[in-house]
């Protein structure tokens, strides 16, 4: 823990002091600055590991510093956080970590168990990352120019050898299997056969299904004639 700095820029000498115990009391060492202007020369001074920024500060707003440190090379490899008991709430929160780059934004006043947390999570993520780097940097990681280098060794070890009119592809001498050429003559094709479909006949309409139709009517028009004919009969006989 000692190895890593942290700079304070606080105005107010409690608000400094009841951040200090806690992190010096783990092993930090922390630096403070009284004012905007001075935390950003401390800042340069001291490369911190970590800056925490007050944001009610003399000279320069906290705000507008921690952009500013954001802004430069070193800012922009290490965390600005700001800490208020003014700005509080989601639209400084917002405000602060969109427009004016902030890492983290911690609302005073802050538990010791809190603060502890915070830093320590962070410090422990950047061991880790930096673990990962290492790990990467290490030839059992993706080297582009190692993997080429494997490969050009490879073909002079085997080299691909263009094989000749129906042979397999030669690779350190070895022939592969070699696949057949397959020959079709026009004449070895059947050609396809279209059967035409043959449409059922029709047969013609059986005019024997119309006979007791056409004996029904003539019986009809018969009985309706013997009542006509019975008709006049009976007239003529009152008559």
């Amino acid at each position: 823990m000692s190895d890593y700095t942290i700079l304070l820029i606080d105005y107010d000498p409690d608000s400094a002091a009841r951040l200090c115990r806690p992190l010096q009391r783990a092993g930090y060492r922390v630096e403070i600055a009284t004012d905007g202007l001075a935390g950003i020369s401390r800042f340069h001074e001291l490369t911190p590991d970590l800056t925490l920024i007050e944001a009610m500060i003399p000279k320069k707003h906290g705000f507008e510093v921690c952009l500013e440190l954001k802004g430069t090379p070193h800012g922009q490899n290490t965390e600005v956080w700001i800490l208020t008991s003014v700005y509080k709430g989601r639209k400084h929160r917002t405000q602060a970590h969109h427009h004016y780059k902030c890492d983290q934004y911690l609302e005073k006043p802050i538990a010791e168990e809190e603060l502890m947390a915070s830093v320590d999570g962070y410090f422990s993520e950047r061991t880790r990352l930096a673990e990962v780097a290492d790990n990467e940097g290490s030839v059992t990681s993706f080297d582009p120019e190692r993997k080429r280098g494997v490969q050009n060794e490879s073909e002079t070890r085997h080299p691909m050898q263009i094989p000749a009119s129906g042979e397999g592809p030669r690779i350190g001498g070895a022939q592969s299997a070699t696949v057949p050429e397959m020959h079709v003559h026009a004449n070895e094709i059947e050609p396809l056969r279209v059967e035409t479909p043959v449409e059922p006949a029709i047969s013609p309409v059986n005019r024997d299904l119309d006979e007791p139709k056409r004996g029904r009517v003539l019986l009809w028009i018969a009985l309706a004639l013997l009542v006509a004919l019975g008709g006049v009969l009976l007239v003529t006989v009152v008559l």
